[in-house]
């Protein structure tokens, strides 16, 4: 079947070309036009060249083919552009050069006629020339040619008409080395804890893009970093730059919320996240929790939920998990109800960031029923739906959350477990807290459930004591301290106890005021369990 040959065969450049051929057409040409409409000069009959030069095809000329250059272009002193066997695709990009055709100068650039022509690139059919402009390639020399008039727009007027504005790019902030280096450690180091129940690592990836042209998140980012490598041993070189950083990041977040009272633009929530942990690292105090408050306002104006992607999704759960840490040490309820979540779990899930999170919804439910400020009408209803919940999200994980033990176990009887994972391992950490707080936080006094609450504990210090990615040990400090509190055996107690303050040698992370507690409570005898 014949191919309709007249935009495929020729170059996207070469077909725009040639709807301006008209502009700059030759005499002759036209005449033999007028000739053909009349009657008079009937066209050649044969096949129909497809190998003919562009500019032939352009000027809708019939071509001889003559090497190197074709009868037409060399009597009109044209340049003859042969036929490529390979021509350019339709989805080449915008910016496709057409022969001959000046590019459209940038912005502010003067332009100086000829001598500002832009060469062409060397490639198929191009030589090292000067490009020459539309109307040079489609005239005649001869000074009787007829030229076009002052009011025929001009090629370059109708390319900028045809071409897309491009939006302008965004040009990166400046650098100096120490913020360089400070942004290299939290993308290696710092995010991967954030992103510990997030597959997509938007603290990885999307927030070191958005510090290239955002200062607040630069500030932000730098302070969280800086103020972890102070507190790393011989870290105290970094304490100076943390609290600097940490004023400027401050001023810059204040006069952004004062900017943009009630938007929901910006990056204002990602760098409350940051400077909350930044708090976090040290003492979970009075800034800490007025910036988690910040962080709850911001969330409910926004009406940012569980079902939101991206960075809103990430923060809302970087959010949970610190509401849920707070809720931990001082024995309260949540700000943020599991109820005002928007929480929607698909049935069969396997991605494990998902899963994970899932059981974080769970372990929410439970702090609120534990440390309710007032029981509820029906304690015994809220607690069974929260444990065939559980028991149903452990029924239906993938193997990977499933640990396998390797190795002999110690002489207190723990042995490590391996987990292909590292988001698994710190969600099952979890999930035995979960029971732990629902057998032994919600009921202290019930010995029944003693060698369940021992088998939990054990299990989270079995996890504890393995190889785990920082990321993981960054946030098992609370399953480690409630497996503390309450595992039975004054040796057990110590090797988590060690764990801990490993934790803080290691993330710089402050747990020593947890594991004196932790020593108290031996100490006096008020752990429930004998030791």
């Amino acid at each position: 079947m014949r191919q309709d040959t007249s935009v495929s065969e020729c170059r996207p450049s070469h077909f725009l070309a040639g709807c301006f051929a008209n502009l700059f057409m030759d005499p002759s040409d036209s005449q033999l036009r007028r000739n053909s409409a009349s009657g008079r000069g009937k066209r050649r009959s044969g096949p129909r060249r497809k190998t003919g030069c562009y500019t032939c095809k352009a000027r809708h000329a019939s071509c001889d083919e003559k090497k190197p250059i074709c009868s037409n272009c060399e009597r009109l002193s044209l340049h003859c552009q042969p036929f490529e066997f390979i021509v350019h695709s339709a989805w080449c990009p915008p910016t496709t050069e057409i022969i001959g055709v000046q590019p459209p100068l940038e912005a502010g650039t003067e332009d100086n006629d000829s001598d500002s022509a832009t060469s062409l690139k060397p490639g198929i059919g191009s030589s090292h020339r000067k490009a020459e402009s539309v109307p040079s390639i489609f005239s005649v020399n001869d000074q009787s040619t007829t030229q076009p008039s002052d009011t025929s727009p001009s090629s370059s007027s109708i390319l900028l008409a045809l071409s897309p504005t491009p939006s302008p790019k965004p040009i990166p902030l400046p650098l100096n080395v120490e913020a360089a280096y400070l942004l290299s450690v939290f993308t290696t180091g710092m995010a991967t804890w954030m992103d510990i129940f997030d597959h997509s690592r938007s603290y990885q990836f999307e927030v070191p893009r958005r510090c290239l042209t955002s200062a607040l998140l630069k500030k932000c980012v730098c302070a969280f970093t800086a103020k972890q490598l102070s507190l790393l041993p011989s870290g105290e070189i970094w304490s100076v730059p943390a609290v600097r950083y940490y004023g400027n990041a401050l001023r810059l977040l204040i006069q952004h919320l004062d900017s943009n009272p009630g938007s929901t633009q910006g990056d204002a929530l990602t760098a409350n996240m940051l400077l909350s942990s930044y708090e976090m690292l040290e003492a979970h105090g009075y800034e800490h929790q007025r910036h988690i408050r910040g962080a709850s306002t911001l969330i409910r104006i926004q009406g940012i939920n569980a079902q939101c992607k991206g960075m809103d999704r990430a923060n809302f759960w970087i959010y949970v998990r610190h509401e849920i840490t707070i809720a931990l040490e001082n024995e309260t309820t949540l700000q943020l109800s599991p109820k005002d979540w928007d929480v929607e779990w698909r049935h069969g899930e396997a991605d494990e960031d998902a899963l994970s999170n899932q059981l974080m919804w769970l372990v929410a439910r439970a702090i609120d029923f534990v440390y309710a400020h007032d029981p509820p009408s029906s304690p015994n209803n809220i607690l069974q739906d929260i444990h065939s919940e559980a028991a149903a999200w452990y029924g239906n994980l993938p193997v990977s959350f499933l640990g396998v033990k390797y190795g002999d176990s110690d002489d207190l009887g723990l042995v490590k477990t391996y987990f292909a994972v590292p988001t698994a391992a710190a969600a099952i950490m979890w999930y035995h807290l979960l029971y732990i707080l629902l057998f032994a936080e919600s009921t202290p006094n019930d010995s029944s459930r003693i060698p369940q609450i021992q088998f939990h504990a054990s299990e989270i210090a079995n996890i504890a004591l393995s190889e785990l990615p920082t990321s993981v040990r960054a946030f098992s400090a609370q399953p480690l301290f409630f497996a503390a509190k309450h595992i039975n055996g004054i040796g057990k107690k110590t090797k988590l106890w060690a764990v801990l303050g490993d934790l803080e040698i290691r993330c710089g992370l402050n747990f020593r005021s947890q594991v004196q507690k932790l020593q108290r409570l031996a100490e006096s005898s008020v752990i429930g369990y004998p030791m």
